[in-house]
């Protein structure tokens, strides 16, 4: 792929899970892109509502994975998309116009970079998880960083070269939790993560309504083991019925 001289079709992943009443502002920010040509692909996590009704009807492709997991969901849409890059983000995210647009630059500035990563900020969800988000989220990272032995992704705002992502072999569908950790290990040893300060979306913080503590829980034991060498608790809460 030679972004430098052309302009790589890039495919959008969003895996979703009874999103009916969600979604629509999340694909209407992704067709407001000001970057000329791309897809969108919602992976339909075996839904029991109108989640691919709502995103057929306003311009998504739809894939039904049976398979219950975000892993599995992020895989079977990396697999059909058709993009040179593959972006992923979730089913509550708000982007700017330009998030394809700054992606692809990223990319443009070095060809040994193999995937890009952005930040996310709360627009709902307690003050406290709002803050915590704006200015604690890139010192994390920074901080993982350091015991990981370079940058994760974040699923919610994340690309990846498909050609790199065939070469490491996906994602571990098995994994419940951190399936983009695991992928950016993968990553790591075929290439370059970059993680950008200015790409930046906009996430629901329905995770952290009960309290910024006891969302922050869901996400504890992964980071703990993660430190000290070892894997992790594979269970996550879901948020939705």
């Amino acid at each position: 792929m030679d972004t430098k001289s052309s302009t790589p079709f890039v495919s959008v992943i969003i895996p979703a899970f009874n999103e009916e009443n969600g979604i629509t502002p999340t694909l209407k920010s992704l067709f407001a892109q000001n970057y000329p040509q791309f897809e969108v692909i919602v992976i339909d996590n075996n839904s029991t509502d109108k989640t691919s009704e709502v995103a057929r009807a306003l311009g998504a492709k739809v894939f039904i994975e049976k398979n219950k997991g975000v892993a599995h969901a992020r895989q079977r849409g990396f697999t059909e998309a058709k993009g040179e890059i593959v972006l992923s983000t979730d089913a509550d995210a708000l982007h700017p116009e330009n998030w394809i647009e700054k992606i692809v630059a990223a990319f443009q500035e070095d060809s040994e970079i193999v995937a890009v990563g952005g930040l996310g900020e709360f627009y709902s969800g307690p003050l406290s998880a709002k803050i915590a988000s704006k200015y604690l989220f890139y010192p994390f990272l920074l901080f993982d960083k350091s015991f990981s032995g370079g940058w994760n992704l974040s699923g919610f705002n994340m690309a990846v070269k498909k050609s790199a992502f065939e070469k490491c072999g996906g994602f571990s569908t098995e994994l419940k939790i951190a399936e983009d950790i695991d992928l950016s290990k993968k990553l790591r040893k075929i290439g370059k993560i970059v993680i950008k300060k200015d790409i930046v979306v906009k996430l629901s913080g329905r995770r952290y309504k009960d309290g910024l503590l006891r969302g922050l829980w869901d996400y504890a034991p992964s980071v703990f083991f993660r430190m000290i060498g070892k894997s992790g608790p594979n269970t996550f809460r879901d948020v939705r019925d």
